[in-house]
C-alpha cells in the first residue's frame, strides 16, 4: 500500500525565469519495508524547459539523491555530485517534467513520437507510444483514460533500457489517473 500526489505550484523563480514547480511524492510500502521517492522540478513554462531537478529516493537497504541544474541556453548541465555534459536541446526535460510535457501531446490511437530532449543526452531517445483508449478503475472512481507507454534510458532503474506505463485522463487535463 501506499499514497502518491502530484502538484504544481508557482511561479518560483530560477535564476531569474519564473517557473512552475513540479512535485511527486510517493511513499509506499508492505508491512515494515518502506520506499520513499520525492522528485521536484522546475519547469520554465514559456518554453517548456526544465531548469533545475531534484531526487529524493530512500528504499530498503538504499538511499539516492540526485540535483542538477540545467541551462537550455548553452544546452548543458550540472549535477551537485560534480557531473555534467551537453544536452541534445535547448529545452531539456527531467523525468518528471517529460511526464509533464507528454500530457500536452496528441494522444491519438496509434501514435508514437520519439523525442531527444532528456537534459542528459546518453539518456536519449524516449519513445511515447499510445497503446490504447480505455477505462481505468482506481479507489478514486473508474475514469476515461489513454494508456500511454514511454520507452525511457535509465541504467540507475532498469539496467538500460526501461518502460514507464502511464493511464492519462481523456479528457482536455490529461490528469495521471495511474
Amino acid at each position: 500500500g501506499g499514497h502518491a500526489t502530484m502538484s504544481v505550484t508557482g511561479p518560483v523563480d530560477v535564476r531569474g525565469t519564473e517557473t512552475e514547480l513540479l512535485a511527486f511524492d510517493v511513499q509506499a510500502g508492505v508491512g515494515p519495508i518502506k520506499g520513499v521517492n520525492r522528485t521536484q522540478s522546475w519547469l520554465d513554462p514559456q518554453r517548456v524547459a526544465a531548469l533545475r531537478f531534484e531526487a529524493y529516493e530512500h528504499r530498503p537497504f538504499s538511499t539516492h539523491r540526485e540535483r542538477v541544474d540545467m541551462y537550455p541556453d548553452d544546452a548543458h548541465w550540472e549535477a551537485a555530485d560534480g557531473r555534467s555534459g551537453q544536452s541534445a536541446t535547448d529545452a531539456p526535460l527531467d523525468e518528471l517534467s517529460f511526464i509533464y510535457f507528454v500530457r500536452s501531446l496528441p494522444l491519438d490511437a496509434d501514435t508514437a513520437l520519439t523525442f531527444d530532449r532528456f537534459f542528459d543526452e546518453t539518456r536519449n531517445p524516449t519513445v511515447v507510444r499510445v497503446l490504447s483508449h480505455d477505462t481505468t478503475t482506481t479507489d478514486a472512481g473508474t475514469f476515461r483514460t489513454i494508456r500511454v507507454e514511454m520507452q525511457v534510458r535509465d541504467p540507475r532503474h532498469y539496467a538500460g533500457d526501461g518502460t514507464l506505463l502511464l493511464s492519462l485522463s481523456d479528457d482536455a487535463c490529461r490528469i495521471p489517473v495511474r
